[in-house]
């Protein structure tokens, strides 16, 4: 656009004519113009809760200001989801756990706090810069290399770019093709060499083992919560103590199948030794509690609860003399 406005325009033209030949023609087509008025409000109204989970995990940066560390977000944020109000971070319920705010700039802050998210930050406008300043100086390869950080950049506002294993590996990839394009910041391409077995297999190979006991654990609790066997769901809980659902499976499992109420509670609070500040395993705790005569300990997940959510209605239904809800 720069060097040579008049073939860029050109190009650039006939594809915007194109592009908008082909959305008018498939939009009057399949929904017609009524339809596509329709269409339009009810994308126009589309809720997914991001505003709600942002203003909630800002709450959350406030009042820790130093970070709850390094991925501890979706165990620290169900305190400030406001779970059963209509403020409520989404996601949350007792068998789903919302492990990310859906913005990168958000994870870190909450997690590392001013610091550590200040500095995440710096680096990461550092990184978006000198792509624009590559754009600006280099060619067309920069200037497609700018659209693909552009969008890397804008989906990590709103989803959990960065933070799955298919994205962070494509972010590697781009941003090393990036800074070697010797932009404004980076002036000379930096090499070095390595034995990268020596580095490499001892991590790939315990990341391999815990994401194979994951998977293991996963599949156990599947097929045991579904055929019934209790056994084999303990069996995925003891290869994967942090499997919460494992957990939640096997109290279902022990006070249904196995008539067992207080193993039930055990393995609950189990899982609420992971999810302190879980809404709905706190309550369930509380009526657990209650139906074995365990006042004291009914009443204290009841406070837990309350703590939480105040003016929660199925919290204050709780009483120490209370049967477990069905």
């Amino acid at each position: 656009m720069f060097k040579t406005k008049k073939v860029p325009i050109k190009y650039f033209s006939i594809s915007a004519a194109f592009f908008g030949a082909v959305v008018s023609y498939s939009a009057i087509d399949e929904l017609g113009l009524s339809k596509l008025e329709t269409q339009l409000k009810l994308i126009q109204s589309l809720d997914t809760g991001r505003d709600k989970l942002f203003l909630n995990t800002i709450d959350m940066i406030k009042d820790n200001p130093y970070g709850v560390g390094v991925n501890n977000f979706e165990y620290i944020h169900q305190k400030y989801a406001k779970a059963g109000t209509e403020e409520s971070s989404p996601y949350i319920t007792e068998l789903s756990i919302l492990r990310t705010p859906y913005n990168i700039l958000l994870k870190f802050y909450s997690e590392l706090g001013f610091i550590g998210g200040s500095l995440f930050l710096v680096i990461f406008g550092l990184v978006f810069i000198q792509a624009l300043h590559n754009l600006l100086k280099g060619d067309y390869i920069d200037a497609w290399i700018f659209m693909a950080v552009f969008s890397l950049y804008f989906h990590s506002m709103f989803s959990s770019v960065f933070l799955t294993p298919v994205s962070l590996f494509f972010s590697i990839l781009l941003f090393s093709f990036l800074l070697s394009r010797r932009g404004f910041f980076i002036k000379s391409a930096v090499s070095f060499r390595i034995k990268p077995a020596f580095l490499c297999l001892p991590l790939v190979i315990f990341v391999g083992y815990l994401s194979t006991l994951k998977t293991l654990s996963g599949n156990l609790t599947s097929t045991g919560y579904r055929i019934g066997d209790t056994d084999k769901v303990q069996s995925a809980l003891d290869m994967n103590p942090h499997d919460y659902f494992a957990a939640l499976r096997l109290f279902d499992l022990y006070l249904i199948k196995e008539r067992n109420a207080e193993q039930a509670l055990k393995s609950l609070e189990h899982a609420i030794k992971l999810y302190p500040y879980n809404l709905y395993m706190l309550i369930r705790a509380a009526e657990a509690s209650a139906q074995l005569g365990l006042n004291n300990k009914a009443e204290m997940y009841k406070a837990r609860a309350l703590a939480i959510n105040p003016n929660n209605t199925q919290a204050l239904s709780v009483n120490t003399g209370g049967k477990l809800r069905e």
